[in-house]
């Protein structure tokens, strides 16, 4: 729940996208204006949808720093509360404008009612309609870039008034370029993009007044959203696993709203003018509080601090005070802690924050006679304890429940959400050439096709993939360092095992080419280190890719796994060629150990090995999920093109395999109208006459065989009536 003006564009993140993704770095902004005219300040905010929690928040900070107890604040106490709220020192002009429009100019006060009318108005957080600020993919920041270069002192579109600035995130959010007649955005609208956009980056790393921004920007969701979005984000980043509970974006986890804050920050100025005032420095009052001497300030020993201070507190207020300021999660506030609650937001440092007390206090030789003298030493009584235990205990019972309603939610969701995807899926089954994909053929075999356009149901994949059109008939391209995931919808165990131990895959791919040849003079040694060079990924069983593959083919063409190595003299009686389709066929017997491969039907290796004898070990088919392409050496990772895959969870025999072949080209197989000769499935032309086979290359157009129209569609012909005849 970001605001409204926040977008992403699809090139940055696309939700269509599948699989697991990594998210970039949020790098380049568009500010987008695409209209100057309709440019408007926002609205203010309606007070009325004040939750009672936020109502309650903010009428405890509005009697924190009204110090008089007036029942308004005066113009000293409105400075406070402005500076609390915006993080900057309001000037006089500021604080009377601030009077002028929301209080009494009579009284020169501002009573509760005007404070709502203030906070909620937008002063001082100026924001405009009609301005967007969109996360792009650097390759979009070129292209915009470059057409600003094209069209320098040029409107960016052609008689519209529309406007473009690039901003750049790790230059502090600079604006590197912009167009004819930009006007930059309103300083507050500016900031809260930039830290919405550091958020979304995962930064951690905060200063007050940018969580203060950050916290207003999102409130209008919950500390529970915000920290599961957050938590989702970052782990589809390239960042080192750290807790935020050790960094200052833990606040944004606690506090669900801006109101929250400012009673937090009222309450910590109350602690540090009470001890001003009494003249005890931020050190020593740390070990007055500190009643059992162990360097931690307890519940109890904090509310009995704040009676001493004459500060009002309820259980509730000193529960939330130590949940917000206890970073690392003990239930105690230690030095640090402490200083960071006490400390002026001016203070830059530990250092400024103990000079601070120093600084505001009188001298000691100070001819007035009001000056406070320093107090004697003393420990603090803890106050109430029972009472803050037996609420902590009701508080965390309730925060429990809450949690487990909004997981439930957050389950339910997602189980419409499948269920919507399910629903859409089976519906585009139905109109799809072929029905499912993937095909259930019987208890034991599937098949997946990749000529339809549309992807197999659940498949993922890492990488770029894309369709392309042989003459218009589909396949999918696997690009380079891509690879696919199927979870195989078959619920299956073989071999004597838990996994599938005994299966047989074929595959119609083409390689582009073929893996590229290495030394052979080498040493066996160094030639296995240099090995990847030499094998192209098809097929492993490991669901994460976290593997080597188990199959693959190898710079001569022929389909074997790791342990056939490349310069074996053994010949194969078959092989692939680059740039053509083939039948790729393999079949595993995890129980005996031995692996027969086979191109076009026919057989082109056997390997026996002692890794492959291993029932449920790394060649058995595990979670019923395999992986096309990929190993987990990227050189290995060379891509490839598909048409169909069939997944038989049993190992086949030499002759089946050959009846399987022979069946799949018989599928596709085409008799030629002019010389009936029989012509293979992947022939675009006849082998014999080199008639055009319009059938194989395009699955929509066919030729009328009377009088010879060629039709878009449809089982007559469009000119004569015929019936289509295959």
């Amino acid at each position: 729940n970001f605001e409204k003006y926040m977008l992403v564009s699809n090139n940055y993140f696309d939700k269509r996208w599948s699989g697991a993704r990594r998210i970039k770095n949020v790098a380049m902004i568009l500010e987008w204006v695409p209209s100057l005219a309709k440019l408007a300040p926002y609205p203010p905010r309606e007070s009325a949808h004040m939750s009672p929690h936020m109502s309650s928040a903010l009428s405890k900070a509005f009697r924190h720093f009204d110090l008089d107890q007036s029942g308004d604040l005066n113009e000293n106490e409105l400075k406070h509360l402005i500076r609390a709220t915006t993080d900057f020192t309001p000037t006089v002009e500021q604080v009377n404008k601030v009077i002028t429009e929301y209080g009494s100019e009579d009284k020169r006060t501002l009573d509760f009612e005007g404070c709502k009318r203030f906070l909620f108005s937008g002063l001082f957080r100026e924001e405009e309609e009609g301005r967007r600020f969109v996360i792009l993919s650097l390759a979009e920041a070129e292209t915009i870039r470059r057409i600003m270069h094209i069209r320098l002192e040029r409107d960016i579109i052609d008689n519209k008034d529309t406007t473009i600035a690039l901003r750049c995130i790790p230059a502090d959010n600079a604006i590197i370029d912009s167009s004819h007649h930009f006007r930059p955005s309103p300083q507050y609208m500016c900031e809260v993009a930039h830290q919405s956009m550091r958020y979304m980056d995962s930064d951690m790393h905060y200063k007050d007044p940018q969580l203060n921004i950050l916290l207003r920007a999102l409130e209008k969701s919950t500390p529970r959203e915000r920290s599961v979005f957050f938590q989702h984000v970052i782990g589809c980043r390239r960042r080192m696993n750290r807790k935020w509970e050790e960094t200052p974006l833990a606040r944004i986890f606690v506090l669900p709203d801006q109101f929250h804050l400012l009673k937090q920050r009222a309450q910590a100025a109350s602690m540090r003018q009470a001890l001003i005032k009494a003249g005890v420095s931020f050190y020593d009052a740390f070990r007055m509080f500190d009643y059992n001497n162990i360097g931690l300030i307890s519940p109890a020993a904090l509310w009995g601090a704040m009676t001493w201070l004459k500060i009002d507190m309820s259980s509730e207020d000193i529960l939330e005070f130590i949940s917000t300021a206890d970073s690392n999660g003990d239930g105690f506030i230690d030095y640090r802690e402490f200083l960071e609650v006490v400390r002026d937001p001016a203070a830059q440092s530990v250092v400024d924050i103990e000079n601070e007390v120093e600084s505001e206090q009188p001298s000691a030789t100070s001819p007035s006679s009001s000056t406070p003298k320093p107090v004697t030493f003393i420990k603090i009584e803890p106050k109430g304890e029972d009472t803050l235990q037996a609420l902590s205990t009701k508080i965390n019972a309730e925060q429990k429940k809450l949690e487990e309603e909004e997981l439930a939610k957050e389950k339910e969701y997602e189980q419409k959400v499948r269920r919507e995807i399910t629903e859409e899926e089976e519906a585009a089954d139905l109109l799809q050439e072929g029905g499912p994909n993937p095909k259930i053929l019987s208890e034991t075999s599937v098949k997946f096709d990749f000529t339809t356009g549309r992807i197999p149901r659940a498949m993922t994949s890492r990488g770029d993939f894309a369709f392309k059109a042989e003459f218009e008939k589909k396949y999918l391209k696997v690009y380079k360092l891509a690879m696919l995931f199927l979870p195989l919808p078959i619920n299956v165990s073989n071999g004597g095992g838990k996994n599938i131990n005994q299966y047989t895959v074929t595959m119609e791919i083409m390689l582009d080419a073929l893996p590229n040849n290495i030394n052979h003079n080498e040493s066996s040694s160094t030639a296995h280190h240099h090995q990847p060079c030499s094998m192209s990924a098809l097929f492993q069983t490991s669901q994460f890719n976290e593997d080597f593959a188990k199959i693959y083919v190898k710079q001569e063409g022929v389909v074997a796994t790791r342990h056939v190595i490349a310069n074996d003299s053994r010949v194969a009686p078959c092989s692939i060629e680059a740039g053509h389709w083939a039948l790729v066929t393999f079949s595993v017997d995890c129980c005996s150990g031995i692996i027969h491969t086979y191109i076009n039907g026919k057989l082109c290796k056997i390997i026996n090995h002692e890794d492959i004898c291993s029932i449920d070990g790394s060649f058995s088919v595990a979670n019923r999920s395999i992986c096309l392409f990929g190993s987990k050496v990227t050189e290995e990772t060379a891509g490839a093109n598909i048409k169909y895959l069939w997944f038989e969870a049993r190992a086949l025999s030499d002759t089946e395999i050959l009846l399987k072949y022979e069946e799949i080209q018989a599928e596709g197989s085409w008799l030629c109208p002019i010389c009936t000769v029989k012509n293979t499935r992947n022939a675009i032309e006849c082998t014999t006459c080199g008639h055009f086979n319009i059938q194989t290359t395009s699955s929509g157009i066919w030729q009328c065989k009377t009088c010879t129209y060629m039709n878009e569609g449809g089982s007559e012909c469009s000119i004569c009536g015929a019936a289509k005849i295959l």
